[in-house]
């Protein structure tokens, strides 16, 4: 998909790795592609991403305990 140039950003997961890249796509423009990692903390810390997409900058940042009681109470 990244690689069509029919997206901007394309985010995807499951292998709960944090990743962030840009790629250089078929119609010579880029493509940013993103992993938020793992927001249950299974084999990693738990995080995830922060993005803004006028400007195409992402942060990776930590689930914290409030973040995990929020999950739970489904707010």
């Amino acid at each position: 998909m990244a690689v069509t140039g029919d997206y901007d950003l394309v985010g995807y997961g499951h292998t709960h790795c944090i990743s962030i890249e840009t790629l250089e796509n078929i119609k010579g423009t880029q493509t940013v592609v993103c992993n938020p990692g793992t927001v249950g903390g299974i084999g990693a810390p738990a995080t995830y991403l922060f993005g803004d997409l006028e400007t195409m900058t992402f942060e990776i940042l930590p689930v914290t305990v409030i973040h995990q009681f929020i999950m739970m109470k489904g707010e």
